[in-house]
């Protein structure tokens, strides 16, 4: 019997203790018992063998499944299309005329840099910080999970994330900040995909260039240039590991926001990095005990250097290239600017608005009041950054004797006599300064160190000026200030076809080029003499020189009325400081910018000659055909002054200002070059004339300051009725420069505030800095032009027997065939002497003052010139 069959007679004698003895089993019975055993055979080989097979089987179909998934939606999802074209918003780059970048335009601030530019301390500092497996893991890193999920569990909080450098590149190229779940997992596959693609290096070096860190930057090379100073690749240790800490907040540890928290951060991850082993506990301990040192940062482009002409250069892209591709494709546009000239421009207009502004005193309504009991605990926004020489901070006045006052920058008081307010002529300080005032002050020497401090008092000015340096032979523009401060005002008043004002004496050079190119000469003599003009159609003299009008036609009387014409009024205009010097010729007169003469000159020239030329040499607003135009009256920009006087000192040739050389995209394709727009406006010798006479106005004229740089120079001034505007605009052979000076409403600057003595000063800082280190030029004389020794005073061929002094001949210049034959002689050398009112025949006096009478000069008719 078998061992089996044992079993069941065994079971069965149990069996038959309780129950009735049964009869012994058949083969049929013997069959069932066997496929009993045999299922319970089959039922444990299922429980312990054919259970893990099954579960194993599900696993690796659902790995497959998962596998197959993560490839599909990798490989569909637009992040791969992203990341295998990698075209992140880049930065447009405006250089300068040597190739110097100006300032940019983004919406996010970034250059591109490649993995081996990346400074192995910032990719130790990132991975020890933000993903210490970084090098091992496949996108996710389940050890990190787990061990975040421990942490935040016993923190009761989120202390600790569980991505990795991976799956941040994922968050920066999706831009998704919501979390949730399917962010979570998303971001796990298109890792696990990414890894797959791309190697560890590639993915650094792309989540390098996309890394937000703090103030609009993205990408650790424009973080490295704002910051310090320098490319990514220059970073030492301390700065890899600042910028490094910046990547979990950047404005919470911004070393512009807060100092000191950034230096914290910084250790943290120098800790971090320690732990790691990559760097050694010497190294840690030395990098530690290091500042923070950071280039001082503006939030915006308001304060740097060219800030008007960059506004230009940005309205021009977008109307040409659209907003989008300026801010997002990183163009490259290479402008005429040069940034030197361009500091040297900015700080000469600011200095010379300064000494202007402060000639008319200090506004006691400009200070600011800190009460008595809060002024221990004031602090200046000025004072956040580095104090230094040259700039402008808030003083706190916390004590004030009559003769001296103790100022507080920062945490340094320092004491101030009546020289550091001088300019205010305050005779006390007292009556100016009161305890708890906030003034600016100028630092001049600042060392606290070594207690060495200088300081004046200063202010802001209210006054506005401009500045436009062009290129004559290119129309390239080389400096460009369009006021005091694009942070104040973004008005540019260099620019703007709005920024009209009147010119004064500015217009005069157009004028006497028009005289010239009709044939007048610079030694031709007029009578500069009190002078009333009167239109002959409106006025007539009696019998007793009595001034009389006709009768208006109704067609005139109702023009009056409707206001389209003024109410007809003879016209009488004056010398500046009412000084005549009788006879004189068209040099000197411009020279000393005679008001009689050039009204006399437009009267005999015509209006339509003058305004005819004025438009072939680029002033594009219509002159005003009344004779005040001669004078000025006609309200005209800076832009079209400057280019008028570039055309005479270009030998006629008038050329368009522009401010773009060349733009490429950022693989270097050119999208568009300019090259100059030149054409012959004015005959060349025409153009040397009017230089030669406007050169007299630096050796002997209104513009006589400007001698002392010893340079050949040409130019003129030009003021205003009441002083309300200033200008001086004039060339070298090169370069033409204009500058302006006034208020944005029409005030006066201050009694005397001649263009001479409110806009040269300006004019003439400048061109000191330019003209340093060039050589020095002529203007080359055409071959129609000859010069002639004549009396200046006389404008007569020079005869030293008839009293010509040495010092009043000259060579001057002429159009051949239109110089002088007759030499001076005494009789009219005596007549010159005498005051202008004895040098006529017969003189007429006022019955009345006692003066000389007026002379009556009638306006000339010129027909109009028929176009065929």
């Amino acid at each position: 019997m078998t061992e089996p069959e044992e079993q069941i007679v065994a079971d069965s004698g149990e069996k038959e203790q309780v129950e009735p003895q049964k009869k012994p089993a058949g083969s049929s019975e013997i069959k069932e018992l066997r496929r009993l055993r045999q299922r319970r055979l089959r039922r444990k080989w299922f429980r312990y063998a054919g259970a893990p097979a099954l579960i194993l089987i599900l696993m690796l179909a659902s790995g497959h499944l998962t596998g197959r998934y993560i490839l599909k939606t990798g490989q569909d999802h637009t992040l791969m299309k992203k990341l295998r074209k990698f075209k992140p918003r880049l930065i447009t780059k405006v250089y300068d005329i040597h190739g110097r970048i100006i300032g940019t335009f983004s919406r996010e601030k970034r250059e591109l840099i490649t993995y081996d530019e990346i400074p192995e301390s910032f990719t130790q500092a990132l991975v020890a910080t933000e993903d210490t497996s970084f090098f091992h893991h496949i996108g996710v890193d389940p050890f990190g999970v787990l061990r975040a999920a421990v942490r935040n569990v016993l923190a009761g909080r989120v202390v600790q994330g569980a991505s990795t450098l991976t799956m941040q590149l994922v968050r920066l190229i999706t831009e998704q900040r919501k979390t949730s779940m399917k962010r979570k997992i998303t971001e796990a596959v298109l890792a696990i995909q990414i890894e797959r693609m791309f190697t560890k290096q590639e993915i650094l070096e792309r989540y390098a260039n996309l890394v937000y860190l703090g103030h609009g930057l993205y990408g650790i090379q424009a973080a490295a240039n704002t910051y310090f100073g320098k490319d990514a690749a220059e970073l030492t240790l301390s700065e890899s590991a600042m910028l490094a800490g910046l990547v979990q907040n950047p404005y919470r540890y911004s070393p512009i926001r807060d100092i000191e928290l950034a230096r914290k951060r910084r250790n943290h991850v120098l800790k971090r990095m320690l732990s790691e082993g990559y760097i050694t506990n010497e190294v840690y301990g030395k990098t530690i005990e290091e500042p923070i040192q950071t280039v001082q940062t503006k939030e915006t482009g308001k304060n740097q250097i060219g800030a008007y002409f960059l506004e230009e250069v940005r309205k021009y892209l977008y109307k040409h290239y659209g907003m989008d591709q300026v801010l997002d494709s990183g163009l490259n546009v290479y402008t005429t600017l040069d940034l030197d000239l361009q500091k040297d421009a900015e700080e000469a207009v600011r200095t010379g608005l300064k000494h202007l502004d402060k000639r008319q005193g200090f506004r006691i309504e400009d200070k600011r009041f800190i009460k008595p009991e809060e002024i221990n605990d004031y602090w200046s926004p000025t004072w956040n950054h580095n104090i230094q020489a040259g700039i402008t901070v808030d003083g706190l006045i916390v004590n004030v004797t009559p003769n001296k006052a103790i100022v507080r920058i920062g945490k340094t008081d320092i004491t101030i006599g009546n020289y550091e307010i001088v300019w205010t002529k305050a005779k006390h300080m007292s009556d100016i300064l009161k305890k708890g005032d906030v003034v600016e002050f100028k630092i001049h020497k600042w060392d606290p160190e070594k207690n060495r401090y200088n300081i004046s008092l200063d202010q802001e000015p209210r006054v506005q000026g401009a500045l436009l340096a062009i290129n004559h032979h290119t129309g390239e523009v080389e400096a460009m200030v369009g006021g005091y401060s694009f942070a104040d005002s973004e008005f540019n008043r260099a620019w703007n076809s709005q920024a009209i004002r009147q010119t004064g004496s500015v217009f005069k050079p157009l004028l006497y080029a028009s005289a010239l190119d009709s044939g007048f000469t610079l030694a031709d003599t007029f009578f500069d003499e009190p002078t009333i003009f009167l239109d002959q159609g409106l006025f007539y003299v009696d019998e007793h020189r009595k001034i009389r009008q006709f009768e208006l036609t109704p067609e005139l009387r109702q023009k009056i009325k409707d206001k389209e014409l003024d109410e007809p009024a003879p016209y009488e205009p004056d010398n500046y400081h009412h000084s005549y010097d009788g006879l004189i010729t068209l040099r000197t007169a411009l020279e000393k910018s005679k008001n009689i003469v050039s009204v006399k000159l437009f009267n005999r020239v015509g209006q339509l000659k003058v305004r005819h030329f004025a438009r072939a040499c680029g002033i594009t607003t219509n002159i005003s055909p009344f004779l005040s135009s001669a004078l000025g009256a006609t309200s005209i920009t800076v832009k079209e002054v400057c280019k008028a006087y570039s055309t005479f000192a270009n030998g006629g040739i008038r050329t368009e200002p522009y401010f773009i050389r060349k733009v490429t995209d950022h693989y270097g394709k050119t999208l568009e070059e300019n090259k100059p727009l030149t054409v012959q406006a004015v005959s060349p010798s025409t153009a040397y004339l009017i230089v030669s006479g406007m050169e007299g106005v630096i050796k002997e004229g209104t513009g006589v300051r400007a001698r002392a740089l010893n340079w050949n120079l040409c130019g003129k001034t030009g003021t205003t009725d009441d002083y309300t505007d200033a200008w001086f605009v004039g060339s070298d052979p090169d370069l033409t420069v204009g500058v302006w000076t006034g208020f944005d409403q029409t005030k006066t600057l201050g009694d005397e505030e001649t263009g001479a003595k409110a806009a040269l000063p300006i004019w003439i800082d400048f061109m000191k800095a330019y003209i340093k280190g060039r050589p020095k030029q002529d203007w080359p004389m055409p071959q129609d032009i000859i010069r002639v020794p004549i009396d200046k005073k006389t404008g007569l061929l020079a005869n030293p027997p008839a009293g010509c002094l040495p010092s009043d001949i000259l060579l001057e210049t002429f159009l051949k065939g239109t110089e002088p034959l007759e030499k001076c002689n005494r009789h009219i050398h005596d007549l010159i002497k005498l005051p202008y009112y004895q040098q006529h025949g017969k003189i007429i006096f006022d019955e009345l003052t006692g003066l000389p009478l007026p002379k009556i000069e009638f306006l000339i008719p010129h027909p109009r010139q028929v176009r065929r």
